[in-house]
């Protein structure tokens, strides 16, 4: 009898052991399942709550030939899209009239047009961003860190092969051309032995620490001995650049149509034509440069000729000017677009390309300049000069002038 007790006593332990045992591996295993899925449920929803981040920018130097619509539908942006920007941004700025050089930005998410970025001047930017279904334009403050830099350039061969190898960036360069613009053309004046120096501040992307642009702040150019002085002066719309002697450089003619070319036939009473080996005048400057060069207008004016003039010129522009002034650019590869007789032209605008149309022998540019109907030699008529400080604003010029002049001596 107590044989049984201990046999039964035991079974019913063991059995308990045993069940509790079952009983404990089940509630693990059931635990580790729950926390399981609840992993797999979190994983899920994080990922349908967390898509992938497909923001994409493109930033697209403008060239001559571009326009706004080109340059969006390039990059798979609709004609409505492309208008509505246009629209919302005209009271602030028209963007049919983008400057070869600068930057316009465009940000995509979800391959969607998102934003657009374009520079209006060294401090301000438009940005046109997308809400719901329209888009909206403001106005922002350029985010940059700059640094300054004075960099002097001896000629040695060609001004731009020199200035790339100092360091200079091709913008900065076509910046600096084109400061000196109406009193140097730096393919026919400079040789060696010249220098150019430059005071510039270098602007980098916070972010990215990428340049994003540069600013000339001061230049000297000793060409054959004499000084050319540029120094930026003003404030908001009223900043130029002036001589030594407080005149504005800018002045109401170009000294050159092309950023970069050479004078292959000069102003002159008699030439042997090279085509009809003829002597006769030939009272205009020809400018050698590669085919598709872009062609500026030397002055604001108004477009009376643009497009193919006869055999002899090909295709052609010619722009009126005020006080009886006339210029023509001849043998064009083409004339740009928007430009048709008429329309108003500004200083530096692009207006053609280089070409050979007409009577040619390889492509180059054949610039004209008249006044009151007489041509006159472009590289030597006292053609109108700037504005001159007085007063004032002659005084606190001076000062500044002191100030960037020291910072150009710090180079030599």
């Amino acid at each position: 009898m107590q044989k049984r007790f201990v046999y039964f006593f035991s079974f019913v332990v063991v059995s308990g052991l045993s069940v509790w045992g079952f009983q404990s591996w089940t509630d693990k295993t059931q635990n580790q399942s729950e926390i399981i899925n609840s992993v797999e449920s979190k994983i899920e929803t994080q990922i349908a709550v967390e898509p992938v981040n497909t923001t994409k920018v493109i930033d697209r130097p403008i060239s001559p030939e571009d326009t706004f619509y080109t340059v969006l539908t390039e990059n798979n942006v609709s004609s409505e899209e492309a208008n509505s920007i246009l629209a919302v941004a005209e009271n602030i700025y028209d963007f049919n009239r983008l400057h070869a050089g600068r930057i316009l930005r465009l940000v995509f998410a979800q391959e969607v047009l998102a934003s657009v970025e374009y520079p209006l001047s060294d401090e301000q930017m438009i940005v046109v961003e997308r809400q719901d279904d329209t888009f909206i334009a403001r106005t922002e403050e350029i985010p940059y860190d700059a640094l300054e830099r004075t960099v002097t350039i001896p000629i040695t061969s060609v001004f731009y092969i020199d200035a790339l190898e100092k360091g200079l960036d091709d913008q900065t360069i076509m910046n600096l051309a084109g400061l000196y613009s109406w009193d140097i053309d730096f393919t026919a004046d400079v040789s060696t032995g010249d220098s150019v120096t430059v005071v510039y501040e270098e602007r980098r992307n916070q972010e990215s620490s990428e340049i994003v642009d540069t600013k000339i702040i001061a230049a000297q150019a000793r060409i054959s001995g004499k000084d050319f002085y540029a120094f930026r002066y003003g404030e908001g719309d009223g900043i130029s650049f002036y001589d030594y002697d407080g005149t504005e450089l800018a002045k109401s003619f170009l000294r050159t149509p092309l950023a970069f070319g050479s004078v292959s036939s000069g102003y002159t009473q008699s030439r042997v034509n090279p085509v009809t080996r003829v002597v006769q005048p030939h009272r205009a400057i020809d400018y050698a440069a590669p085919a598709g060069t872009a062609i500026y207008a030397t002055a604001d004016g108004v477009v009376s000729l643009a497009g193919w003039k006869d055999n002899a010129y090909g295709y052609t522009v010619e722009i009126k000017h005020t006080n009886g002034y006339k210029t023509q650019y001849a043998h064009m590869s083409e004339v740009a677009k928007g430009i048709k007789r008429n329309s108003e032209v500004i200083q530096g605008e692009t207006i053609g390309y280089v070409g050979s149309s007409g009577i040619s022998t390889g492509p180059h540019l054949q610039y004209a300049l008249f006044k009151d109907g007489t041509p006159v030699n472009p590289l030597s008529d006292d053609l109108p000069i700037g504005t001159t400080l007085e007063g004032e604003k002659f005084d606190d010029f001076i000062k500044t002038r002191e100030t960037l002049q020291a910072k150009l001596s710090s180079s030599n």
